[in-house]
């Protein structure tokens, strides 16, 4: 007998693009899969980049309803109005909770119309209302959860009281559910540095909390560390590659600070910068500045800048990637990591229960990735250059073993 698992998650692109593989892993085994993510122009951007087929064999065929697309025959997309209370004042939270209450009977009569034998939730806000019609319906399927961050969300503890399960990424066995199939561990890194030989790189991997203090030691690092081979940081012609994202909520910081060092950051790298939806920056430095891509310019600044890609166009940009700065979302440091790729983080102070903060230092202290603070006064410049020529930090990411569970998750909830 066919199963039919519905999936919800909504309101980043964290709770939605790490359910691409586990629906595909679910498809390979025979299930019916269904989707719900919340209508909001950020949720259906994600949605239309990693869950439907663009390229349609005749482009002027009429889309389908926007309530619920099909993608790849089986796999049904719905947008769902609800709502939230936000951290922050807002007149929007005086009608939040009516809202809400009037989504609950939404989603219990969609779910009276989907009649799921199994009902994951990968975490946002759009999962509350269908938690709630699940409790009250007295639903008989089973019901499980994925918790990414190592400080568990609000949407998890309720889980935590009535689901078959709830899998973690930071548990014990893990279970982490990032962009990559499940083989993304085996890309090698693309060393192309000769790092210093400075005791001072190397006693310092982890480096979790650049103080100015040490920053102060770095000065005495000799700026001209790299071999004739390979160019050290890439200045001149053979360039590496820098990929910069820092998702829906912070990219705006992220975004400045690459516009503002972006003279610096392109005598070393080719810089490519997703910038979010809307958020496309402008700087003298570059050409052209829309939606889709920055040229480069005439001296030779090498940038471009995109508002999005799929899962699977990230994935790649990170595999093809020489450093990476990146907030400290879950599924972004397993995906990197995963890739063995050398990363700046910066966790998003703004984070609820400072989770970026606390999902960063755990792969810091196993010398896994640099952290760098947005609100303290360090030299992002040197940082990054520290970053890049620590060759431990190399050694240490060879050695990491993360895979994508999403094979072994799609395997447990169906059995």
């Amino acid at each position: 007998m066919t199963k039919k698992v519905l999936l919800i998650g909504g309101g980043t692109g964290g709770h939605i693009i790490p359910l691409k593989n586990l629906a595909e892993e679910l498809r390979k085994k025979k299930c019916q899969v269904e989707i719900i993510v919340s209508d909001s122009p950020l949720d259906r951007q994600i949605a239309q980049e990693n869950f439907i087929d663009l390229k349609r064999k005749n482009p002027a065929k009429k889309e389908p309803p926007a309530s619920s697309r099909k993608a790849g025959g089986q796999l049904k997309i719905h947008y769902f109005q609800t709502d939230k209370i936000r951290r922050y004042f807002s007149w929007k939270n005086f009608f939040a909770p009516f809202r809400i209450l009037k989504s609950i009977f939404s989603a219990k009569k969609l779910l009276a119309e989907i009649k799921p034998d199994i009902v994951f939730f990968k975490g946002g806000f759009v999962g509350f209302p269908f938690l709630m019609a699940l409790i009250f319906s007295n639903f008989r399927g089973k019901i499980y959860g994925h918790e990414s961050d190592i400080e568990t969300g609000k949407l998890t503890k309720l889980l935590e009281q009535v689901a078959d399960k709830v899998f973690y990424s930071f548990g014990e066995p893990p279970y982490p559910l990032f962009f990559s199939a499940e083989n993304s561990a085996t890309c090698p890194p693309k060393l192309q540095i000769n790092p210093p030989q400075s005791p001072l790189v190397r006693g310092e991997v982890c480096n979790h909390d650049l103080s100015t203090e040490y920053l102060a030691k770095v000065e005495k690092i000799p700026s001209n560390t790299r071999s004739p081979e390979n160019s050290g940081l890439g200045e001149g012609a053979n360039k590496n590659k820098l990929l910069v994202f820092g998702g829906s909520q912070g990219a705006q910081f992220i975004n400045e600070l690459i516009r503002d060092n972006l003279a610096e950051l392109t005598k070393k790298f080719e810089v490519f910068l997703i910038t979010g939806l809307g958020k496309s920056i402008n700087s003298p430095l570059i050409r052209t500045s829309v939606s889709a891509k920055a040229t480069t310019d005439r001296e030779g600044i090498s940038f471009q800048q995109i508002e999005m890609l799929s899962a699977s166009e990230l994935s790649q940009k990170i595999k093809e990637s020489d450093l990476i700065i990146s907030r400290a979302g879950a599924n972004s440091l397993f995906e990197i990591i995963s890739a063995k790729k050398p990363s700046l983080i910066i966790p998003l102070p703004s984070a609820a229960k400072n989770h970026q903060e606390k999902n960063a230092q755990f792969f810091a202290k196993k010398g896994l990735c640099y952290v760098f603070h947005q609100n303290k006064n360090h030299d992002f410049l040197k940082t990054l250059e520290i970053c890049f020529a620590d060759k431990k930090l190399r050694e240490n990411l060879q050695k990491s073993t993360i895979q994508n569970s999403a094979k072994k998750i799609a395997h447990e909830i169906i059995q």
